[in-house]
């Protein structure tokens, strides 16, 4: 049986960071078991926690290198880069 799956972020860090059933969901990816959707916004606010934490992002840039992982772009979102040059109300 072949899946498609959505993931949040949540999923995605501790999937790619530590052992456990995200791990191993994630695992079905490198097997080809399973087709991942995820946006960009999970990207980036993963991005933001691997940085936050100091990790390497490698774990992350290969996953999201596999074919089938897909990132769904989304016009109504704003990069959390345009966000840091905001100012605080």
């Amino acid at each position: 049986m072949y899946y498609s799956l959505g993931l949040d972020t949540h999923v995605l860090f501790s999937g790619l960071y530590f052992k456990g059933a995200a791990h191993a969901l994630l695992q079905m990816a490198l097997q080809r078991e399973a087709d991942f959707f995820l946006s960009q916004y999970a990207v980036d606010e993963s991005l933001e926690v691997i940085s936050r934490k100091r990790l390497l992002p490698a774990p992350l840039e290969r996953f999201l290198q596999l074919p089938n992982v897909k990132v769904l772009s989304d016009s109504s979102y704003a990069s959390s880069n345009l966000f840091s040059e905001g100012r605080a109300l």
